[in-house]
């Protein structure tokens, strides 16, 4: 298969210990990021190994993807903007069945604020509107609910039992640590009194690696993305240019604006905001507006290379961009819908995975892409 190779980005060169290449069980410590974009040359591969193109049809169409997972020889779509459902598809991208129980009865939801599946193929969901769960067996079923008291945002099973949960009240915003029955432990990660308002993005960035487990998270306009170790966060990448995240001062300046306003702001000064990440066993992809720059960074934890540069400069920037989870092979999973394919010439490596059968103009369904990214040597 031949690799796609991305011109005119940046590489910057730092110190990260780390483990040796195809070392699939290593972890990352210590690992200091730039941001910045620069014009110095680089550049980037990226091979594309899979494309799936989803079927369309009247009764499950898909507005978004704001969840992926492979489950088995199955995908599983979670779209929650705007179907309010979940997907399954083969792994071929033929419709299997959908979960659509809009309502406010027992079984139903409104909207599904996050969802979460087992490694059984059962899931569990969570109504933000109703503030309840709702338990789903591996055919789909609806079998049990729970109600809380405490509206959440996202939320993610520890291995050793219970929930790190993600929520805002009052205006405030906590990760705390929640039992199986759904009730508060302790508050694991604690902000600084003047972002405790803030929680911009927060919900997006709350990530458990399919591969080994591991949970991390970005807490908005932090400096630094933490791994869940021993029931606590640990540090597990910094960012070095503090003038590219708001400070105390700033916060203090802006106290009391309504969040779309303070976003106007941040985007003004040209902050990191709305900043979330994916990691494969070698690679970190981090995605994140720098004012009003949609920009990517890619960091390789094994060079402790960076790549950095603004999507709307890069053909197949919004892949990247749009990557949402990893196969058990390690590679990235994202999705482009047909109507972002508008030059085909530029999608050549994407369209050599596609069937002659798979005819794009009859689907408004997306097409789920695996890909390898790698930073030149």
């Amino acid at each position: 298969m031949k690799a796609l190779f991305l011109f005119g980005f940046c590489i910057f060169i730092f110190s990260c210990s780390n483990g040796k290449k195809g070392n699939k069980s290593q972890t990352t410590k210590d690992c200091h990021i730039q941001l910045s974009n620069s014009s110095d040359p680089g550049d980037l591969s990226l091979k594309v190994t899979k494309v799936v193109a989803l079927e369309t049809g009247r009764d499950f169409n898909i507005g978004s993807i704001d969840k992926l997972f492979l489950n088995g020889l199955e995908i599983i779509i979670l779209d929650n903007k705007k179907a309010k459902s979940v997907f399954w598809f083969t792994e071929n991208g033929r419709f299997i069945k959908k979960l659509n129980a809009i309502g406010k009865g027992v079984g139903e939801y409104i909207g599904i604020r996050d969802l979460i599946l087992n490694r059984d193929g059962s899931f569990l969901i969570y109504d933000k509107h109703l503030k309840k769960f709702l338990n789903y067996n591996t055919l789909g079923k609806y079998e049990n609910e729970n109600k809380v008291e405490r509206r959440i945002n996202s939320f993610l099973p520890l291995q050793q039992g219970g929930y790190i949960v993600e929520r805002a009240s009052d205006g405030n915003f906590f990760i705390e640590r929640w039992d199986e029955e759904f009730n508060l432990i302790e508050e694991i990660l604690k902000r600084p009194d003047y972002l405790k308002h803030y929680g911009i993005s927060a919900e997006y960035s709350l990530k458990k690696n399919p591969l080994n487990g591991k949970i991390s998270y970005y807490p908005p306009f932090s400096k630094a993305i933490f791994s869940f170790e021993g029931n606590k966060f640990k540090r597990l990448f910094d960012f070095t240019e503090n003038e590219l995240f708001p400070d105390e001062p700033f916060f203090n300046q802006n106290a009391g604006k309504h969040p779309g306003l303070l976003v106007k702001e941040l985007q003004k000064a040209g902050y990191v905001i709305f900043l979330d990440f994916l990691e494969n066993s070698d690679v970190l992809i981090l995605r994140y507006f720098k004012g009003e720059e949609k920009m990517l960074t890619i960091f390789d934890k094994n060079t402790n290379k960076t790549v950095s540069f603004d999507v709307k400069d890069i053909d197949l920037g919004n892949l990247i961009f749009n990557s949402l989870s990893i196969s058990p092979e390690n590679e990235f999973i994202g999705f482009l819908f047909p109507f972002e394919l508008n030059n085909r010439s530029r999608y050549d490596d994407l369209f050599d995975h596609l069937s002659s059968t798979d005819n794009l103009k009859e689907n408004d369904n997306p097409l789920v892409v695996f890909f390898d990214v790698d930073i030149n040597k």
